[in-house]
Formats: C-alpha cells, structure tokens, sequence
C-alpha cells in the first residue's frame, strides 16, 4: 500500500492552448479545461472509507452479504473500528453499550444482546467478505482514567494486534485513542509518550503495521510537540472534523443551505480555525511534518462528515444534506488526504450513510462515494473550471480521464470541456450525475455528452445541485500511459556505466581514501537508491526504459541529495533522455553550488529550453551541512515544486529528508526516448534514487527488437550482429514466434521483413 503526493507541474504552451481554447467557447458556457499531462499526486485509496460505530452495527444489517458487496464494488477499502469508542472499550469484553466499559471499576456487569452490535471477529469477517484493510483501534485511555497500570493496557493493545495477526491480517491500519488526550492526562507529552509505550509493543508483534494517533486540535505547533515524543513510532495523524463543524462550541449557530451554496471551498467553522478551508489545514501540517523531518507522515481525517445535530441545518433536505457530505468528500481528493472515513455507517435520519428509521435504506450521499470510488488510486491532473460553484478535478489512469464536476448553482449549467496535452478518444464518453429526486432520496442519471469537432471541445449540460463524474477513454492511437521506474540497485554494472576510473562495490571505507580521479558507486540497499563517490571527474549511468516513451509530455522525475563535505563546490546531477541514435530528446538538470561554507549553500534548478539554452529558476539556501554519510543518513535536503504560471516558473523550498524534483521536457518534439543517461559531476558525491518517467508509450511490434516504436534499419543491424549465432541483449531472435530457437537465421529475417517499417504509434 503507498500513499504518494507529487508536484505540480505546467508546460510552456499550456497558456497558449488556454487563451486560444477561451476564445472558441460559446457564450454562457462554463469551461472546464484539462491539462492532462500535468500530474499532481497519486490519488490515495483510503478516502473512501467507512466508520462502524460498534454498538450501533447490528447483525441483521449485514446478514445477506449485500453491504459487504457493496462495499467492495466501489472501492471502500477501509473503515474505522470500534469508532469513538476506541477511548474507552474493552476489545477482550466488550459490552455492546455507548459509553460503557467493563474496564470501568463501576461497571453494572450488563452487556447488550450480541445480536444489536458488531464484535471484532465479526468486523474482521466484513473485511474478509469486503477485501478491506482493517483500521483498528486501541485504547490507550482508560489506564489512566480507571487507574490501573500502564502495562496492562500496553500488554492488551499487543494482544489485539496478535488476534488480527491470527486471522489473516497483519501490516493492517491501526489508531490509538480517540479524542482522549485529556483522559490521557489532559496534555500532549503525557498521551504522545502512552502512545509510543503502546506503539512499540504493538510493532513488536507485527512490524508491518501503520499507526495513527489522534489529535482533533492538531496544528503545525502541537504537530512538532508530539512528533517529538512519538517519532518514528508514529506513521500517521488522524484529526476529526464535520460541516458546519463538530461538537457544539460556543458562538457558533445553524448553518444555513444558502450559506453553502457559497461556500466554495467549504471550511471549518469552529472555534479557533474559523474561515480556514480544509486545504489550508492539510497544508500547514504537511509544513510542519517536513519541517519536523517526516515528510511522509500520513494525514487522515477519519471522522468528516455532518453534525450530528438537525438543529444546526436550516433550508437543508435529505438530498443536499447527502450533497454536503460528497462536497467534503470532494475536498479529501482536491487536498490530497491520505484517508477519510466517513462518520458513520448507520443511524437514524439523514446524516449516517444508512437511515435506521427507513430500513436501513442508504442515504443520498451513497451515490457520490460511488463516482469518487473510480478516482481512487489515479492520478490527480490539473484542471480548472470558470464557474466559480461548478468546480471538481480531474485525474487520469492508464485507461482514461476522469473528471468530477459538483455543480452547487439551482440551474442548469452547460459546460464546455476542452484537453491540453494528451486528447481523450472522440467517442462518447460516459457521464453519471447525482442528482435529487421528488422524496429527496435521489438517483444517478446517465447524461448525454456531445464532441464540438470545429471547436475541439466535448458539451454536456450539469442538472442543477448535481454530482457528476464523466470518464473519458484514452486515444489509443496516442499509445497508452506508463510510468519507468528505474531500479538503480539492479542497473548499475560495468557495462551500463562509464566513469573514469570506475569502482563498484558495497564497502570501501572512507569517501577520502578514494584515489585521485576516481569514481565510486555503491548500492545502499532495497529502496535506498545509489551513493556515487567522486574524488574528481564524472559520471554517466545509463538506463534502458523497457519500453519507448514519448517525449513530447512525458514527465520526469528523480530524488537526488548533493554531498557536501567542501566548502567551495559546483555539483550537477542531469538526466538526459536519449532515443536509439544516442540524441538528446530532454534534459533535467539539478545544481548546487557553495559559496564560503555551508552558511553559503545555494540549491540551484534548470531547465534546458527549446533552444538549447540553460535557464536557471530562482536560488534557494539554507544553512545545513547537507551530508550522507555512509550509512545512508539522507539529513535535511530541499524539497522542490515547480509550477508554470503566467510569469514562468516558480519554485518553492521546504525542508525534508531528501531532496525531490520534477519538471516537463519542453514541447514541440515527438521523439520517442529509449533510455536515460544519469550525469554528475563533483568533488565529493552525489545520490540518486527513484528515476521515473511517465508518459505515453507504444509496446514493441513482433520484430521491434529494439523496442523503439518503429522496425526499421537499427533492427536489422542487430540482427546482423548476431546472424547465425546466439541472441544477445536486445534479443533477436524473433522467430518462430510459437516457440523461439535460440538461433538468428532466415526465419527471423523472414519476420523482420514482413514487419519492415512497421509502427506503433502515428
């Protein structure tokens, strides 16, 4: 399972492609533009998670199996358990009962009908029958709530993790506590250090196993307080939070349906963040945690949802209460969540995802979790819409575009949606819409979508207060999407690198001792990249991608960190793609250059344009000794993001554990790039992991021998190369194609020919 975040990046003729685009739409139209080759982040699977309340599940709801199925045709790949009551139950001897605990010293010995409430060996056969990833709590709390010893609770949480273990599933999600830092002891450190007492008996039984903790009041200061304490044995945080907020504060009343239609993006009205989007709040955290030195803490908000209170609602019905709730949801994607549970599975009325009082009948917002179920696991791309209340995302996958639209106007909005980059196939596309119903319960339409050939545009009209996904398949004429992922452990031999006086190996003592004009690259391991050593000179690591990529919107990708150990350097790091001639298609170039110390550190990101010519992005420093030493200590590099904006590129630093970059080639080629060759230059070292590249690409055909889209000349020279002998590396020996006989000779000539100058691509 990973959760991945990218950067945001924009080619040069997107602003070209829009002002034209603007010029073409029709009056009155709202458009939408898609700029499909401007990746963002890869969409988390867990935002469409669930949250069983465990006294509230009773069996005769999940007797026949549908929910189950439900759940796993649309992609609910979680859900939080036993709820809120994490603080105070006992998972050994639960007592079915809200606010009830048989830890309690107090407690009446009562335990509800085991038929009204779901057990844990009943959630973890849910999540068999759903292929869900459980999220399981701990409570940590009542140690000091009922006052007896710390162990015994630590001892229990162990237990619990053993128990999933047993049944199948180990490396589950698990949170520990809930909305108890004050039972905890009523301040941070107290609860961080029973989590980590907790947390570290818990891994003990299963390494595999992803912790949250829980903080509804988390901010950027109380983040670096308890990441503090809680370290490495924490990998997420989980934070509550409900529209128009949660609890009951002071000052702050009924939220009304004409106020929501405004709102755009929602925020968080309660006290303290009033005014502050759930965007921003992700945001300042994400800030923080890199600033802390984990950049991948994971962020989840595990109870979203609406207040449990109908008397914070006026002028709302069941369907725009249910269309609240897939707005928020919407704002888990367009922020990058890492996981959202919706709060909660079954109750009476309109705010649960089942309504117990109508025969636990799914409530509207059902719908859009099903549209927003496809998006999961995607890419998110760029877009925009000129409707301020017509807004969404777009994403993509190897297979189609996606886009979410929530029209949140009482009319009819005619929309106009045009590509940049990549172009969609000119069939129809499918479009489903949420929209409302007479009783209010509401229903998915199919829409009609029409392709605007003179104005290269698809139309479609958004009914009013809908939810609309529209998926458009790729033109597979244009290939199909890939992404290269470079496995720099495996790649690096003798063969595939040149260096001046190049020396492989895993173990060679002290960077210093290397010889003079000399060039050393190790592995560091699985998942760990390459450290290259230099006393002087260069080098070049070349890759062959296993497949043809297109250059002209493909994207790059790498993380690099500079190793200074000198006062006064200049170091670069290129990636260069190169098609089967050896000529240069792109070129990404990270630099560093000191300047009197590490006071002086400059970080440096270029480009090459079109022209040839190097431009420089703007500097950024910082005064850390930027080191890797020999056990693989990455310290605190910069992380980059590059956006394209009306006044060119823009550049932001943030402090993380490693240094990450990403850009676009520039346009105006198509050439399909066949490897890349990974550069540096030094006087002390360099790291390297991650080499990715996306785009388009084109299988090879049946004689395509040196998969570069096309069977051509360079085809036949390999195979002259090795005629009448055994193949070598890139093989040749394409025939019989039934079953292959190790041997270059007249059959696979044969073959070659009666696919000469035969292409994969236009």
């Amino acid at each position: 399972m990973k959760f991945r975040r990218g950067i945001v990046i924009l080619p040069a003729s997107v602003i070209i492609l829009m002002v034209l685009c603007s010029a073409a739409h029709a009056a009155g139209a709202v458009e939408v533009t898609v700029r499909t080759s401007v990746e963002k982040w890869a969409i988390s699977e867990y935002l469409t998670g669930l949250h069983f309340v465990y006294p509230w599940n009773a069996d005769e709801i999940y007797a026949d199996g549908s929910v189950a199925n439900w759940a796993k045709s649309n992609n609910v790949n979680t859900a939080r358990f036993p709820g809120g009551t994490a603080s105070y139950w006992n998972w050994e001897n639960p007592t079915g009962r809200m606010g009830t605990s048989s830890l309690d010293p107090g407690w009446d010995g009562v335990v509800a009908d085991p038929n009204k409430w779901m057990d844990i060996d009943e959630y973890l056969s849910f999540c068999s029958q759903s292929g869900m990833t459980p999220l399981m709590g701990v409570n940590y709390a009542s140690c000091i709530k009922y006052s007896f010893p710390v162990q015994e609770s630590v001892d229990r949480a162990a237990r619990q993790v053993q128990h999933l273990k047993d049944r199948g599933f180990g490396g589950a999600f698990w949170y520990i506590g809930n909305e108890d830092l004050g039972d905890a002891g009523g301040r941070v450190p107290n609860a961080a250090n029973l989590f980590v007492q907790h947390a570290e008996a818990m891994k003990a039984v299963d390494p595999n196993i992803t912790i949250f903790w829980n903080d509804n009041a988390v901010n950027a200061a109380r983040l670096h307080e308890h990441l503090a304490i809680v370290g490495g044995w924490a990998d997420g945080v989980e934070f509550h939070g409900k529209w128009p907020y949660g609890g009951n504060p002071d000052g702050f009343g009924v939220a009304t349906f004409e106020e929501w239609k405004t709102e755009v993006p929602i925020v968080d009205r309660k006290a303290g963040t009033s005014g502050r989007t759930w965007r921003e709040k992700i945001a300042e955290l994400r800030t923080a945690a890199m600033e802390a030195g984990y950049p991948d803490l994971l962020m989840a908000n595990n109870e979203y949802g609406l207040n449990g209170s109908v008397s914070k609602y006026s002028g709302f019905n069941k369907y725009t209460k249910g269309l609240v709730v897939v707005d928020f949801l919407q704002e888990m994607f367009i922020a990058g969540y890492d996981m959202a549970c919706f709060w909660a599975t079954v109750k009476s009325g309109d705010h649960k995802l089942m309504d117990k009082s109508n025969n636990y009948r799914m409530n509207p917002m059902h719908f859009g979790f099903e549209l927003l179920a496809t998006a999961q696991g995607a890419t998110m791309i760029d877009s925009d819409s000129t409707h301020q209340y017509v807004y969404g995302f777009a994403a993509k996958t190897p297979c189609d575009f996606q886009l979410y639209l929530l029209n949140k106007t009482e009319t009819d909005q005619p929309l106009e949606v045009r590509f940049v980059g990549l172009k969609p196939d000119a069939a129809i596309p499918q479009a489903k819409s949420m929209v409302d119903t007479a009783d209010h319960w509401g229903t998915i339409e199919a829409l009609a979508v029409t392709y605007d050939d003179p104005n290269d545009c698809f139309k479609i009209t958004l009914g009013p207060l809908s939810y609309t996904r529209i998926i458009f398949d790729r033109d597979l004429s244009q290939g199909s999407g890939t992404v290269f992922d470079a496995d720099l452990d495996d790649a690096v031999t003798e063969e595939n690198t040149t260096a001046a006086n190049l020396e492989i190996g895993t173990d060679f003592g002290s960077w210093s001792s290397l010889p003079a004009s000399s060039v050393h690259i190790r592995s560091l391991g699985d998942d760990k990249g390459l450290l290259v050593d230099q006393v002087s000179g260069g080098f070049d690591i070349n890759c062959v991608l296993s497949t043809p990529v297109i250059a002209d919107g493909a994207a790059v990708s790498f993380k690099a960190g500079i190793r200074r150990t000198v006062s006064d350097h200049t170091k670069d790091i290129t990636i260069t793609g190169l098609d089967t001639m050896n000529n240069k298609s792109f070129e990404v170039v990270l630099i560093a250059v000191g300047s009197s110390g590490p006071a002086g550190e400059k970080k440096r990101m270029a480009y090459i344009d079109p022209s040839g010519g190097l431009t420089i992005i703007p500097e950024g420093s910082d005064n850390d000794l930027d080191y890797i030493d020999d056990t693989f200590d990455p310290a605190e590099l910069a992380n980059v993001t590059l956006n394209l904006t009306m006044a060119g590129y823009v550049v932001d630093f943030a402090h993380g554990a490693n240094w990450r970059s990403q850009l676009l080639p520039y346009s105006g080629l198509a050439e399909k790039v066949s490897k890349l060759r990974i550069s540096g230059s030094s006087t002390a070292g360099v790291w390297l992991d991650e080499i990715r590249v996306s785009g388009l690409f084109w299988p090879p055909g049946p004689a395509d021998i040196n998969a570069d889209g096309s069977t051509n000349i360079s085809d036949l020279k390999i195979m002259g190369l090795n005629w009448l002998g055994a193949p070598t590396e890139p093989s040749a020996d394409i025939a019989p194609p039934s079953a292959l006989d190790n041997f270059i000779d007249l059959s696979d000539l044969g073959r070659l020919m009666e696919n000469w100058l035969g292409c994969c691509c236009p």
